[in-house]
C-alpha cells in the first residue's frame, strides 16, 4: 500500500536531502566546526543526550573522506606519511616498501585501520570509563572524519600559496601534516574522557589519549612489519 504523506525521491528530493546535509545549523558543516571547536563535548551530547543535531558518525566520515579526495585530487597532492624500508635478514629481503607504497597511495584505507587499533588501545587506557566499546568507536569515528578534513583544509591552503606567491612549502608541510592529524586525535580524545572533571583529571586523560594514539600507532606499524615478513616468508 502506497503512503501518499512519504514525498516522491525526484531530484528536488536529492536536492533537499543534500542541503540538509550542507545546514549550518544541525547538518555536516555544523557537525564539523562543532567538532572542531568542542569535539569532546558535542560527542558525549550526540551519545548521552540529542542523536539528531550531529550528522551520523558513519555518513559523516563518509563526506569527510570524500572531501579528502576531492581536494587531494585537485591538488594533485602525493602523501608520504609512511616511510619504511625493506628488512634484510641474510639472503632474504622483505618488501615492507611495498605495502607503505599502497599506504601512502590509499591514505584514507590506511586511517581506518590505524583508527581501529587507536580504539582497542582506548578502551583499554580508559578501562574505567562508563561508555563502552561501540561509543568509543563512535568518538573515533567523528575523530577520524574531522581529522580528515583537517588534512585536507591545510592542503588546500598549502597548495594556493604555492599557486599564488610562487613559493616551494609543500614537501615541508607534508612532514608536518600527520603531526597535526594526530595532536587532533588526542585533543578529541582527551576532551571527551575529561569532560567536568578536576584539572588533575584533565591531565591524566591528556597523556592517557597520548598512550592510546601513539600505541595503536606502534600497534598499527608492527602488525604491518609482522604481516611484511610472513609474506616475505611464504612468498
Amino acid at each position: 500500500m502506497i503512503n501518499n504523506k512519504i514525498p516522491k525521491i525526484d531530484f528536488n528530493y536529492l536536492l533537499r536531502e543534500l542541503m540538509s546535509l550542507l545546514n549550518l545549523e544541525k547538518g555536516y558543516l555544523f557537525s564539523l566546526k562543532q567538532l572542531i571547536i568542542r569535539p569532546g563535548k558535542i560527542i558525549a551530547e550526540f551519545i548521552d543526550v540529542n542523536r539528531s543535531r550531529l550528522t551520523k558518525p558513519i555518513l559523516y566520515l563518509t563526506f569527510s573522506a570524500f572531501i579528502f579526495i576531492i581536494i587531494n585530487n585537485l591538488t594533485n597532492t602525493d602523501f608520504a606519511f609512511f616511510k619504511f624500508v625493506n628488512i634484510e635478514i641474510g639472503s632474504k629481503s622483505y618488501g615492507i616498501e611495498k605495502f607503505t607504497e599502497w599506504l601512502n597511495e590509499n591514505v584514507i584505507y590506511a586511517n581506518l585501520v590505524i583508527g581501529l587499533f587507536i580504539l582497542i588501545w582506548t578502551k583499554i587506557f580508559f578501562y574505567n570509563s562508563r561508555y563502552n566499546i561501540y561509543e568509543i568507536a563512535i568518538l573515533t569515528i567523528y575523530n577520524l572524519g574531522t581529522g580528515l578534513v583537517i588534512i585536507a583544509f591545510l592542503t588546500a591552503v598549502v597548495h594556493l600559496a604555492e599557486r599564488f606567491f610562487t613559493i616551494n612549502i609543500k614537501s615541508l608541510f607534508l612532514q608536518y601534516t600527520y603531526v597535526v592529524y594526530l595532536l587532533y586525535l588526542i585533543y578529541g580524545l582527551s576532551s571527551f574522557f575529561a569532560q567536568k572533571k578536576n584539572k588533575a583529571h584533565s591531565t591524566i586523560s591528556m597523556f592517557l589519549a597520548i598512550g592510546s594514539v601513539l600505541t595503536g600507532i606502534f600497534s598499527y606499524f608492527l602488525t604491518l612489519i609482522i604481516i611484511s615478513i610472513i609474506y616475505g616468508i611464504f612468498k
